[in-house]
């Protein structure tokens, strides 16, 4: 069973690391630049985990977190920054996300993360 990832980030360039790295560890990656596009595509398809950035103009990554898990209670949701505040990530803890990642340190911890995150939920064994 391959695992499905919603990336969500307004950076066009860290949509492209995120879904380059995580298809090379075999997760099926879509990619969207806002959080109203995120909300449409939650919608639409039901995501195993969906990574979310917290800072971005119009619907953050908070409220992407508060709808997405209305609409999909069983995705797994990571929210990642690069503004890492501790009540930034107590926010969001407390919203649901299963975890918080900052975004200058994302590609060694990520994988372990996302790996966690799914045997957590039962929906896939840890790597």
């Amino acid at each position: 069973m391959t695992a499905s990832i919603l990336v969500v980030d307004d950076e066009k360039a860290i949509q492209e690391i995120l879904a380059f790295t995580l298809t090379a560890e075999g997760y099926e990656v879509a990619t969207v630049g806002s959080g109203e596009e995120a909300l449409t595509r939650v919608e639409q398809q039901d995501f195993d985990v969906i990574l979310t950035d917290i800072v971005m103009p119009g619907v953050d990554g908070l409220e992407v977190l508060e709808r997405s898990r209305l609409l999909n209670p069983r995705a797994s949701v990571i929210v990642m920054t690069a503004y890492a505040a501790l009540e930034t990530a107590i926010s969001a803890l407390r919203g649901g996300a299963c975890e918080t990642a900052a975004k200058a340190s994302f590609r060694s911890p990520l994988v372990p993360v996302l790996a966690n995150s799914f045997w957590n939920a039962a929906k896939l064994p840890a790597r």
